[in-house]
Formats: C-alpha cells, sequence, structure tokens
C-alpha cells in the first residue's frame, strides 16, 4: 500500500498543472504551517476577544483571510492535526485520540505530497503528544521533536516553550534555494498554564490568556526572522487551532471529552500572495479543508483520497498585475462537518461522543442527544432535541451511515470493543508522557458504553482533584474521592491506578497492590499497571525486612512494561536500579544501553548510565552519557555535578572547579558548594574562593551537622588571611 502511494505521488496527472501554475507566477509558493494547540477562537483578539494580547496573530488576518466558523472535527491533538496534515477525518484515519492510535503508514501526509515536488520539508514540534512515534513525521526531511528542553518547572519535561521552539525554527531557516513546507507546532496554552512573566506587557492577563501572548510574541518572532532574511515575499502563512479548552463549560475545565463548541471551534486564517487582504469569511469551514487548500495554493491537485475540499479558488481575473495569481473564496455548497471524541469511551468505557455541524446546527449523538442552534446559541445552552425532532432525526441519520448505529442500542454480544482500535500498531512510548500532560493514557475495558459523558465528566473533576490533593501531600482527603468513583464506575482504569498510588502515599502498601492490580485485571494492554507494581516491589525489596522474591517480582513486572511499552523510559529506569540493587550490575548497563541505543534520550537514564560506567572504571564512556544529559538538560546540576566528580577523580582540577561551579548556578546544593569549597582550598589555592564556595553551603544549609564544621574552617582560614595580611606589611 505504501509503494503505491509513493508510486502514485510520482506519476498523478496533476505535474503539468503544477508546472502551469509555476510558469505563470514565476515560483511556487513556500508554506508556512503554525498550528496553535489547546487555542480558543474566541480568546484571539481578531475574533472579537478584548482582553487578547495577540497583535501579530491580528495583523495576519489582517493581510489575509479569516474564517470565523472554522471546526475542528475532534478535541484532542493527534487527531486533529492528523486530519490538518492529510485532509481526511479521524474516521477515516483511524486515529481517535493520543494514547491508543497513531498515524497509519498508509496516510498520504502534506509533507509527502510537497516532498514529491521538491519541496523542503521541515517540522519544528513543542509536545509529545507530537512525536514521531504518533505517526504526524512522514514525508518530513526534518522532523526536530526534541521536547524536553529546559528544567521542568518552566515547560514540563514533555514539551518545550515557545521561546524555544521559536529558537529552534530561526536557527533552521530554509535557505531559501528550494521552495519549503514548513510546519510549526506550538504548545504552550496546554495545560499547565506556566507562561514567563514577560510574555506580555499585561501583567493582569490570566494564565491562559498569557500563555496565548506567550506564542503569539514568539510568531512575531519568527515573523520577523523571515523578513530580515528576505524569505518573504512568496510565503504563504496559514495558522490554525488544533482544538479549544472548556474553561469550565458543560462542567469540563480542560479537553478530551464533549465536543462543544468550547473545544470545536478553532481560529484558522491565511495570508499571502494574491489572497484577498482584512476579509472574514463566515461559513463553516473545517481543519478537514486546510491541506486541500494549501495544495490549491501551491499549484498541486486535491488527491482523490481527501474528503476535505480547498477553502479558496482562483479568481476569474487569474492574475494581478504583477503576475501573481488571484485567489477568492470558494463557492462550495453547504458542508456538513463531522466531530468526534472517544476519549471517554477508550479511557472509562463510557458512551463515545458523535456530531455533526451543518450550517447553523449541531447535533451530538449521546445516550441523552442534544441539538443546538449555533446561531442563536454559540454556547449550546439551550438543548432544542424536542422541539426540531425532524432536524436531529436527519443529522442522527447522517452520523448514523458514518459512525454505524450507537453502541447503547445494541445488543450486548455486538458491542464494539474497546480492543478493535489498533492499539497493536501504536508505538507505547507516548503513553506515560501523555499521562503527565493531563491525557488519560489507559485502555478501558469494554463496556456496556450506556453511561453518558455528561454523567461520567463528574468523576473526571473528582479525578483531577484527588490528583492535586494527591500531589500537594494530602492523600487522606483523595481517597474518599477516588473511593467513590471506583464504586461507580468500576472500569474507571485511571482511578483505579490513582487510588493505588494514594493508598500507598498512605503506607497501605498490600491495599495499593490491590488497587493496581485491579487496573492490570481490567487493562491487559497498558503498560502503567505492571509498572506501578514494579515500583511497589522494588521498594518492598529495598526494605531492610525486606521480603523474599521482592526484587525479582519488580524485575519481572518491569519487564512486563516494556514488554507492552518499549520505549518507557521510567520503566527502563527502575528496572535498571532494581537490577543494581539485586547485584546485577553488569545487566543493568545492558538494559541502559539498549534503551540509548533505541534513541531513548531521557536525562535520569544518561545520568545513571554514567555513574554505573563511572563505577567499573570506564571513565571515558561515563563522561559521554553525562555530556549527554547535559544535552537532554543544559540545567542539570546533578549531570554537571557528576562531571565535576569524573574531572576530581581524574585529577582534573580546573575542570572539576567549572563543573561544580555550573551546577551550583543552575541547581543550588549544599554538598556541591561544600566540595568545590574543598577542592578550591585544597587543589587550587584560592582560599577567597573556597570560603565563598563554604558561605553558599552555609547559606543552603544553616541547621546541617556539617554546617558547625564548615563555620570552623572558614573561621580558620579568615585567620589566616589576617595573619599573613599582617605579616606582609
Amino acid at each position: 500500500m505504501r509503494d503505491s502511494l509513493r508510486r502514485a505521488l510520482r506519476c498523478l496527472s496533476f505535474v503539468p498543472f503544477l508546472f502551469a501554475v509555476a510558469a505563470r507566477a514565476e515560483t511556487p509558493p513556500n508554506i508556512l504551517l503554525i498550528t496553535l494547540d489547546t487555542t480558543r477562537a474566541d480568546r484571539i483578539g481578531c475574533y472579537g476577544y478584548p482582553g487578547a494580547v495577540t497583535p501579530n496573530i491580528d495583523g495576519l488576518a489582517r493581510r489575509g483571510v479569516r474564517w470565523s466558523r472554522a471546526i475542528s472535527p475532534s478535541p484532542l491533538t493527534l487527531p486533529s492535526h492528523a486530519t490538518m496534515m492529510t485532509g481526511r477525518t479521524p474516521r477515516e484515519l483511524g486515529v481517535h485520540d493520543n494514547s491508543h492510535t497513531r498515524l497509519g503508514e498508509d496516510a498520504l501526509t502534506l509533507a509527502e505530497i510537497f516532498s514529491s515536488r521538491s519541496y523542503r520539508t521541515s517540522a519544528f514540534i513543542a509536545s509529545a503528544v507530537l512525536d514521531r512515534s504518533s505517526g504526524i513525521n512522514q514525508g518530513f526531511d526534518t522532523f526536530d521533536d526534541h521536547v524536553r528542553l529546559g528544567p521542568r518547572e518552566w515547560f514540563g519535561w514533555t514539551e518545550r516553550g515557545a521561546s524555544q521552539t521559536a529558537s529552534a525554527v530561526i536557527d533552521n531557516l530554509p535557505d531559501g534555494k528550494k521552495p519549503f513546507f514548513l510546519w510549526v507546532h506550538f504548545y504552550d496554552p496546554h495545560r499547565p498554564w506556566v507562561a514567563p512573566a514577560t510574555a506580555s506587557d499585561k501583567n493582569e492577563l490570566d494564565p491562559y490568556d498569557a500563555e496565548i501572548a506567550f506564542v503569539d510574541r514568539e510568531i512575531g518572532r519568527i515573523l520577523a526572522a523571515f523578513r530580515s532574511r528576505d524569505l518573504d515575499e512568496n510565503l504563504v502563512v496559514a495558522i490554525a487551532g488544533d482544538h479549544g479548552e472548556s474553561l469550565g463549560e458543560h462542567g469540563e475545565d480542560a479537553h478530551g471529552v464533549f465536543i462543544y463548541q468550547a473545544t470545536q471551534a478553532i481560529p484558522m486564517m491565511l495570508a499571502g500572495p494574491g489572497i484577498p487582504m482584512n476579509t472574514v469569511i463566515d461559513t463553516n469551514a473545517g481543519l478537514v479543508d486546510l491541506a486541500p487548500t494549501l495544495l490549491t495554493l501551491a499549484g498541486i491537485e486535491i488527491p482523490d483520497m481527501m474528503s476535505g475540499r480547498s477553502l479558496l479558488e482562483r479568481e476569474s481575473t487569474d492574475e494581478t498585475s504583477e503576475g501573481v495569481l488571484r485567489w477568492e473564496p470558494s463557492k462550495s455548497p453547504l458542508r456538513a462537518y463531522e466531530l468526534e471524541s472517544r476519549y471517554g469511551e477508550l479511557s472509562f468505557g463510557w458512551s463515545p461522543l458523535y456530531g455533526v455541524i451543518r450550517g447553523r446546527y449541531k447535533f451530538i449523538r449521546a445516550p441523552e442527544p442534544e441539538l443546538y442552534d449555533l446561531k442563536a446559541d454559540s454556547r449550546e445552552e439551550t438543548n432544542l432535541i424536542t422541539l426540531h425532532g425532524g432536524i436531529a432525526t436527519s443529522l442522527q441519520a447522517w452520523i448514523d451511515e458514518r459512525f454505524g448505529p450507537p453502541p447503547w442500542e445494541l445488543r450486548t454480544d455486538q458491542h464494539a470493543s474497546s480492543s478493535d482500535v489498533e492499539t497493536d500498531e501504536v508505538d507505547g512510548e507516548r503513553l506515560e508522557r501523555l499521562a503527565s500532560l493531563g491525557y488519560v493514557s489507559t485502555k478501558a475495558p469494554a463496556a456496556s458504553h450506556a453511561i453518558d459523558p455528561k454523567r461520567g465528566i463528574a468523576w473526571t473533576r473528582s479525578l483531577a482533584k484527588a490528583r492535586r490533593l494527591l500531589s500537594d501531600d494530602r492523600g487522606d482527603e483523595a481517597l474518599p474521592l477516588l473511593e467513590a468513583i471506583v464504586a461507580e464506575n468500576e472500569t474507571h482504569v485511571p482511578a483505579w491506578l490513582t487510588l493505588g498510588n494514594a493508598r500507598l502515599a498512605a503506607g497501605s502498601t498490600r491495599a495499593a497492590i490491590a488497587a493496581f492490580e485491579k487496573a492490570a485485571e481490567l487493562d491487559e494492554r497498558s503498560h502503567l499497571p505492571p509498572f506501578n507494581l514494579g515500583r511497589v516491589w522494588s521498594a518492598i525489596a529495598l526494605h531492610p525486612t525486606s521480603e523474599h522474591g521482592a526484587a525479582d517480582r519488580a524485575v519481572g513486572y518491569f519487564q512486563q512494561a516494556l514488554e507492552r511499552h518499549p520505549r518507557h523510559a521510567d520503566s527502563v529506569l527502575r528496572l535498571a536500579e532494581t537490577l543494581v540493587a539485586r547485584g546485577d550490575m553488569e545487566e543493568a548497563i545492558r538494559t541502559l544501553k539498549d534503551a540509548l541505543a533505541k534513541d531513548i534520550l531521557d536525562e535520569e537514564i544518561l545520568v545513571f548510565h554514567g555513574r554505573l560506567e563511572a563505577h567499573r572504571g570506564n571513565m571515558n564512556a561515563a563522561r559521554r552519557s553525562f555530556e549527554r544529559a547535559l544535552v537532554q538538560n543544559p540545567r542539570s546540576g546533578v549531570a554537571w555535578s557528576d562531571l565535576g566528580h569524573l574531572a576530581y577523580a581524574e585529577k582534573q582540577y580546573h575542570r572539576a572547579v567549572e563543573a561544580y561551579r555550573r551546577s551550583l548556578e543552575v541547581e543550588p546544593s549544599a554538598a556541591a558548594a561544600r566540595t568545590l569549597g574543598s577542592i578550591l582550598l585544597e587543589h587550587i589555592g584560592d582560599i577567597d574562593g573556597a570560603i565563598h564556595a563554604y558561605e553558599i553551603s552555609m547559606d543552603l544549609e544553616p541547621k546541617s551537622p556539617e554546617t558547625k564544621v564548615i563555620r570552623a574552617i572558614v573561621a580558620d582560614l579568615e585567620q589566616a588571611k589576617t595573619e599573613g595580611s599582617g605579616r606582609s606589611r
């Protein structure tokens, strides 16, 4: 299938059309696609939000066309981006959420099409959700998904901030010798909201608006870089949101479960040569139409497999006086746009949600169906299902034809199982990282699907509250919330996993094991239940009264987790640590080296590997690992300290001093300060430097038992300095 697609790309009849357009417009346009994760249309200035600080996005809208009623097909990042890249819906692609499905190799992407037309294709991704294991990288010459940049307190371990993403783009701008398709993905408006204080001049912005302002500022930096290098003259710029964010509407705090307009109404705009300026199009348009539109602007015929349609067409006059093609809004007839969310189904066993927007009406198929007039009720507050039964019946028939009958109307033996989703094709690498982003990354068992997400959403909020309490060391308050969830929704695997951690925090080890075992019973595919069981048994193995065979059990569970999720960094690290504790040093090193060979570049894995190599005297291998850890996180105090320790062991004292100083700069530590002071004193002869380092250590740990000793050393040094000064006089 894949080979046939590649042959088709070379042989399709639209090749002459490309050259015809190129001859008229001199050169094919360059394409810059900027996607905004989790960005609501109604929080952008050009969409009427008075509190926005989005001058660059607004300026682009004035220079081009903006769709005021753009629609995302899914409230999740991977399905919506897969649609943008292929011009096909999540249903057609089989990409239903971030965790359980991936973009298959038989998909035909924008990057592949542009690459086949001699375009240089590049992508800069800001989140693990869209890393190469998702399949979205197909066709890109350069795919920069190095998302682990910056310390955890800045942007988290699974995203990089807008400033870092923009810098990566600017450092790798195309040279202009070939036409290019460049995709830039910004993740910042996704929770957690941690925009830097300098994101805008309006300190009163709420955190969500500040994240959008941060992204806007960095878009401005990228556009300025294009102008400074004369890359903007023949440039088409597209900006699109992938989905929005529920800010408490309909009981949902974030996104993923519902398909209301809070998450489905997104910004979408285009600017470039021949595109009408300052134009607002007030008809429905979808992300599914973005890929066909970009191909049309590049003079490439739309492949038949794309279900989207171009939103622009050539004007009858064809060209401007400068020979640039003119474009105008497409006059296609009214279309229906499909929506879906299977997040609740795949994660909790609830009913899937399917919807359709046609004209002013929106229908959502659920156990309790909903119909809204979006023109009169944009916030979807009044369900018209009983007032407009004919419209609802027509729209439900449209959905049933595409998605099949509602699962709650089927007999028990006819239920579509969650296992129907192509989990076996999913590279499990993303799952744990997605959980850290707030996505549930487990596989719910087949259920009756009778639970309407409108009922289940309360459990989601309770789970989020319980997780916050647990992270604040208030597990005793989290326990009753979690017990209540699993009592009402027994198949809620994430609740069982969180309950296990809450019980563990409360010291109830056996009860925690029971919760994790229940999760494992319900979900035989996810790595999370065996990983958590491995954590518990590893802790038991390290206890002074260790249970016989606990370490073996832990190793077995971690290996099981890695069988399900071969690139899970935490399982690799915990397995190696348990092997060392069991006395299997060489096996631990092999485990870490295998992970590194698979390009699992995790700072902690690299540091641990370096320490084990140093322990067995392989200093060069140790140094390489510490240096690679610093590539992953240049502000890793641990990696700098370990480099310092290595240099000291090799009697490279000046290198050791530099490494420990860097460690103190990025991650102040009393132990590192004491070590630095001792090296300066004993091997460099820098008394003032030693005193300063010792003073730092005392400031960091004023009540440490070692502080008394350090204070005496500093006093002796000060006295020696005074006496030496007196003799010199």
